[in-house]
């Protein structure tokens, strides 16, 4: 899988990849109760969300969640927006 031109900035977008929001609410998830779930700050969830920087272990361990739910097996790399 190829990234998006500003890979070297840490940013991450494909046509085909989904956005963090979007699998959020896939999964059916209030940013707070995903914020409780995979243990993060609420502020946290809205930085991912927002394309602030963040680490990959975060986005990770909340997407981790995410996949749990919905019983898929998503990485960072698989995610449009991320600010990394």
């Amino acid at each position: 899988m190829s990234r998006g031109a500003n890979e070297s900035e840490g940013y991450y977008a494909m046509a085909d990849q989904v956005t963090f929001k979007e699998l959020r609410i896939r999964a059916g998830f209030k940013i707070a109760k995903l914020a409780r779930e995979a243990d993060i700050s609420p502020s946290s969830i809205y930085r991912i969300e927002e394309g602030e920087k963040v680490t990959r272990e975060l986005v990770q361990g909340a997407l981790n969640v995410i996949n749990d739910k919905l019983r898929t097996s998503y990485t960072v790399e698989d995610i449009a927006g991320l600010n990394l």
